[in-house]
């Protein structure tokens, strides 16, 4: 399914910084090893979006939350602290899916 999305979508990315479908497999290879999604300055320059999936209980994602600010604010350690933030929300969540 991922690489059908990548092939369907394949002429969009270059108004996108000249990004191409391998990029954006790589960039997909990248999120699924670190378990959220990183981009930086590939849809509005100068920002940087951190994006987590919210997974069903067969491990599908079926929804993301996302996080954007200027690049300059988001350092190594700001992205770390966001993650695990974000993380803790998804943990919420599940739970409340659980519950009822």
């Amino acid at each position: 399914q991922i690489e059908r999305t990548i092939s369907a979508n394949k002429f969009r990315y270059l108004t996108y910084n000249n990004r191409n479908d391998d990029y954006v497999r790589s960039m997909v290879i990248k999120a699924q090893k670190a378990g959220y999604g990183i981009s930086e300055g590939n849809v509005t320059p100068g920002a940087v979006g951190i994006g987590l999936p919210i997974k069903n209980a067969k491990g599908w994602p079926i929804a993301a939350i996302s996080v954007t600010a200027v690049s300059w604010r988001m350092t190594k350690n700001h992205i770390k602290e966001i993650v695990e933030l974000v993380k803790s929300d998804i943990s919420a969540i599940n739970l409340d899916f659980k519950d009822n």
